[in-house]
């Protein structure tokens, strides 16, 4: 499948990145478009199935593309994968996703190099194997491994729920402390370094109730407020240990907010270089917020209630109005996968 938005046309230039059987739509601002972000038409997105035998896509601006059939040769076949039902009696984001006997570790050596090496910082709920509750999990490894492979320079930041079990943690030790801010206070925070997985991993962990409880998600404290905090509390992180990384790569909406931090509040500070992508798991969850609840992070909530930046297109008229932090973290990123 593809997914085209109705902002293709007039800002982003698709870039199809093919891989195997899979078609990913990268939407990329063209030159020329500042980071204002004052301008921004409804998204509409359609699904097309692609045919196969060979593969074609739709026509874009470099014409059509076609993929021939021997692209699928090594794929896992569908008769290894279990696929979920209603009627199961453990249900699928519950249990243990295969791996295929990939190696815990990072290999050393790959057949292909970058030649433009990056430092890429993944901001994310999930990560596998110590924090995963479904597929976004399994991604954000599998994709921090794989740039890893590649020669670039990585690191995943996560909060230190409460459940994850340390022992599989290697080389855990606190880094740094620090403030962040949430509802009118700082709170006190301290930030791990770890590895996971061959994998660098900075685990942030507020002194508040936020991430406390048995598992990932479901705890007693609000749960949009504790992402709020953490997207803040993240580029808090790199404020103040002077990291400046190339490409700051949000996942799904509980990280929305950070694109909107980082273009109206930290890059008016000394985060100058990163640029944002964010990559979209899941479509169905778009974080839904009030503007008082996005205020607790320390913006104004208010100046995000507009069609261009980040009002939910579905509660337009209603009362009160509702902020989607998904769409905000499209509008705000300079490029959306």
């Amino acid at each position: 499948m593809i997914m085209e938005n109705a902002l293709a046309g007039k800002f982003l230039k698709p870039c199809f990145h093919l891989n195997s059987r899979k078609a990913i739509l990268v939407l990329q601002k063209r030159k020329g478009i500042g980071t204002s972000h004052k301008f921004c038409y409804p998204s509409k997105f359609k699904i097309h199935p692609l045919v196969s035998h060979p593969l074609h896509l739709p026509n874009l601006e470099a014409g059509g593309v076609e993929i021939q059939e021997s692209s699928y040769e090594g794929l896992v076949s569908d008769q290894e994968i279990v696929w979920p039902s209603p009627d199961d009696e453990i249900p699928f984001w519950k249990r243990d996703f295969p791996s295929w006997n990939v190696s815990p570790e990072v290999p050393n050596e790959s057949s292909v190099k970058d030649s433009d090496l990056m430092h890429i910082i993944h901001v994310t709920a999930e990560m596998a194997p110590i924090a995963k509750v479904g597929g976004l999990g399994d991604v954000v490894t599998g994709l921090a491994r794989a740039s890893l492979s590649r020669g670039h320079t990585v690191d995943i930041v996560l909060p230190f729920y409460e459940c994850i079990q340390k022992q599989q943690i290697n080389d855990l030790a606190l880094i740094s402390t620090y403030d962040s801010y949430h509802d009118g206070n700082w709170i006190p925070t301290n930030a791990y370094r770890g590895v996971v997985s061959g994998i660098p991993v900075i685990f942030i962990e507020p002194s508040n109730e936020f991430f406390k409880g048995q598992q990932v998600y479901g705890g007693s404290y609000n749960e949009l407020e504790a992402y709020l905090f953490f997207s803040r509390a993240c580029l808090e992180w790199m404020q103040v240990t002077g990291a400046q990384p190339d490409i700051i790569h949000v996942h799904e909406w509980q990280i929305g907010a950070l694109p909107l931090l980082y273009w109206d509040m930290y890059q008016y500070l000394s985060l100058k270089k990163p640029r944002i992508v964010l990559t979209i798991h899941n479509m169905e969850h778009y974080g839904e917020c009030r503007q008082e609840q996005l205020s607790k992070c320390g913006l104004h909530g208010s100046m995000y209630a507009t069609a261009e930046k980040a009002v939910d297109d579905r509660t337009i008229g209603h009362n009160p109005e509702r902020l989607s932090l998904l769409k905000g973290g499209i509008v705000y990123s300079n490029a959306v996968v």
